[in-house]
């Protein structure tokens, strides 16, 4: 079985469509239907989000047997083995991640640099402050879950990008959008209310942010959006 067809198998077990997958993973539900079909891979940290959403472990996600590897005994039926209980697979899960935010910080050290500027001065990618958005776009699936796709003019390692949906009265929604080759998208799963909002997309390199509005009227339904966008 191939990891998008286990993928499949895994999300309907737990009565999740590709869109409820998506807004817990923080992803589009294009990029949970390119890995069911096998046509592309998620990286580590989302292997360890998609686990977390399911409640499993890394294992079991990409359809491998711990004990497959152990050769039967020719006289005698292989021992069962007991599954890893709940807390153990979680102990797990946080040691992966430990390891994994020690080896991202150690690549990041040596990509800007260690032995350069000194310490507190480190190189910070540079913002633009012509910072823009172009093909800007919406999409709202019978659940009501609307999904939002975009292209930064700013875009490169140690930037972060966000969208924020301000409503009639004010009040602030704003998620972290990821990014893969420019282009950046996401689901907005938890917006309240469907109608009037105004919104803005910034950019951050962690010491300064560049902001700019990009639609207003911002009304979506089942199938249904609708926006003014902003030059």
């Amino acid at each position: 079985m191939s990891f998008g067809e286990n993928l499949s198998r895994l999300r309907r077990a737990r009565g999740l469509n590709q869109e409820e997958l998506a807004a817990q993973v923080q992803v589009s539900r294009q990029a949970i239907s390119k890995w069911e079909n096998d046509d592309a891979m998620p990286d580590l940290p989302k292997l360890l989000a998609v686990a977390d959403a399911l409640e499993i472990s890394l294992d079991e996600l990409c359809g491998r047997d711990a004990y497959a590897a152990a050769p039967a005994a020719a006289a005698e039926p292989a021992a069962v083995l007991p599954a890893a209980p709940p807390q153990q697979r979680h102990a797990l899960r946080l040691v992966l991640r430990f390891v994994l935010a020690l080896a991202l910080g150690f690549v990041l050290a040596m990509v800007l640099g260690m032995g350069g500027p000194p310490q507190g001065d480190a190189v910070l990618p540079p913002l633009d402050e012509s910072f823009s958005i172009s093909g800007l776009g919406f999409s709202c699936d019978d659940k009501g879950y609307l999904s939002y796709h975009f292209t930064p003019s700013i875009s490169g390692v140690g930037l972060s990008y966000r969208i924020v949906f301000t409503d009639s009265n004010g009040i602030r929604s704003g998620y972290d959008v990821p990014c893969s080759d420019g282009v950046c998208s996401g689901t907005a799963g938890g917006l309240l209310g469907h109608y009037g909002y105004s919104v803005s997309i910034s950019v951050s390199n962690g010491q300064s942010t560049r902001s700019v509005a990009v639609a207003n009227n911002l009304n979506f339904g089942n199938y249904h959006v609708s926006w003014t966008p902003l030059d």
